[in-house]
């Protein structure tokens, strides 16, 4: 009765299991087909998309940051989508273009702006704007979240980029006096963050006690991409292939060991029957032999020798790999030749195909961090920074009007690339400061010194008096 009892719990808990549980638990399956008596797969699935997204985030948010950054620091296929996006999304850096009418006050800001970048934007002193960005992306993808402390430091405004689980999710409250918590997110009646709450000491080991202090919403940065409505914090990108991951891990590294024994040449001698004793140096005294390439181990008199035929590595081996990789990139929305280095079937059409697909997610990826952060990061750095006399004392509504620029796509045929946009500007389909914007430069910077390079390629002529024919002798 009371085994029949705890599986009903245990029934009970798997009923409340999300998509996040499910997708990203990379022993669920096993554990859970031990006690029940139906297919589970199908009812898992089935109760999974009933979960709140909220609800199946706050018990598998944990295993899931914790799975993800082990895949990522083994140095596997997930770091490699990591360098692709850090190199994508920012590459040499997502530049500040003042919009306002008068050069010298977009010279201003924007020289004020690019020297705080460099020095003053991380509160340690260790990064710049750039790298903090490039570590924001990697934070992204690993851990589904970014988290940034909007401090002050000797220069004025600082960034701190803190580590996720320093969002503390174990704090979750019913609502009171008009707020209440998520996974240490506190909000208001209309789900607006008003507050984290921040654990003062990071990483807490499990079950050591810590003290989280709830912070204002205007000091404290979170981004990530949110999957589904009223979903709370968010999840690693690879949450959904981290089973597939670990399962191709654990694969390859059987086939490895099967092709390194199957290497091996190795003879076994059997004497006539009769003989006593053995002169074998690799026997053991449990009668275990230790098998090394080139060793001659003797058999017990009698004993009868068979063969091993090497079948490693097996044949089905690499497509096996491929099909896994091809669906792991596909859902983490990188090309599969990014991901992997694997160059061995690409054509022009493939390799077009693959990189604008990911252009799209590294350009939706680029305009999450305008949004989010380099935006709301500008207005706070300019008020500052007009207080402070470095910019012009003008209105803030005159000095805000600005947007970011990242780097440009990278064509897989330039050539033909250029062919197209120089066409495009001769249909009248494009200016030629939109064509210049897309690449990824200042319009007014490229015509500037296009500009300039004219001036000194055209030859100064001396100015010649004009000839009125009434010279006389």
């Amino acid at each position: 009765m009371k085994r029949l009892l705890r599986r009903q719990r245990r029934a009970a808990r798997r009923q409340k299991r999300g998509l996040y549980d499910v997708g990203g638990d990379v022993q669920v399956w096993q554990s859970e087909q031990q006690f029940s008596g139906d297919e589970w797969a199908g009812v898992a699935q089935l109760y999974s998309a009933l979960v709140p997204a909220d609800d199946s985030i706050r018990s598998a948010l944990a295993k899931l940051k914790s799975r993800s950054r082990l895949e990522a620091a083994r140095g596997g296929y997930l770091r490699s989508a990591v360098l692709a996006f850090k190199r994508e999304v920012v590459g040499r850096g997502i530049r500040l273009r003042s919009l306002h009418p008068n050069a010298e006050t977009r010279a201003a800001i924007e020289s004020a702006w690019n020297k705080w970048a460099m020095h003053d934007a991380d509160r340690s002193g260790r990064q710049s704007l750039r790298d903090l960005l490039r570590t924001a992306v990697a934070s992204l993808i690993v851990d589904g979240e970014v988290l940034i402390r909007i401090t002050a430091n000797g220069s004025g405004l600082a960034l701190e980029l803190l580590d996720t689980t320093a969002l503390d999710a174990d704090i979750s409250n019913p609502p009171k006096n008009g707020t209440h918590s998520v996974m240490g997110v506190e909000m208001d009646g209309a789900r607006r963050p008003v507050g984290y709450w921040l654990r003062e000491q990071v990483p807490v080991s499990a079950g050591q006690p810590h003290k989280s202090v709830l912070h204002r919403a205007a000091e404290v940065i979170h981004v990530y991409e949110q999957d589904a409505p009223q979903q709370t914090r968010g999840v690693p990108w690879a949450f959904a292939v981290l089973r597939r991951f670990a399962e191709l891990r654990e694969y390859d590294e059987a086939e490895r060991k099967a092709a390194k024994l199957s290497a091996m040449f190795f003879a076994a001698y059997a004497p006539p029957l009769g003989m006593e004793g053995s002169t074998d140096v690799n026997k053991q005294e449990d009668d275990e032999r230790v098998l090394e390439s080139g060793s001659v181990f003797e058999m017990d008199p009698g004993g009868t020798m068979s063969y091993h035929t090497p079948t490693h590595p097996n044949d089905a081996y690499p497509d096996y790999v491929k099909a896994n990789l091809e669906a792991a990139s596909a859902a983490m929305g990188v090309a599969y030749a990014t991901m992997t280095g694997d160059l061995s079937k690409a054509n022009f059409v493939s390799s077009r195909i693959g990189r604008l697909a990911e252009w799209g997610t590294v350009q939706a990826t680029r305009d999450l961090l305008i949004e989010r952060v380099l935006f709301p990061v500008f207005r706070r750095w300019l008020a500052v920074a007009k207080l402070a006399g470095k910019v012009p004392d003008l209105p803030l509504q005159e000095l805000e009007n600005a947007e970011f620029v990242g780097s440009s796509f990278q064509h897989v045929q330039p050539r033909e690339a250029a062919a197209a946009d120089h066409q495009r500007l001769e249909d009248g389909l494009a200016s030629r400061a939109e064509l210049i914007r897309e690449s990824g430069r200042d319009p007014r910077d490229v015509l500037a010194e296009i500009e300039s390079e004219r001036s000194e390629r055209e030859p100064q002529t001396e100015e010649q008096e004009p000839e009125d024919g009434n010279d006389t002798v």
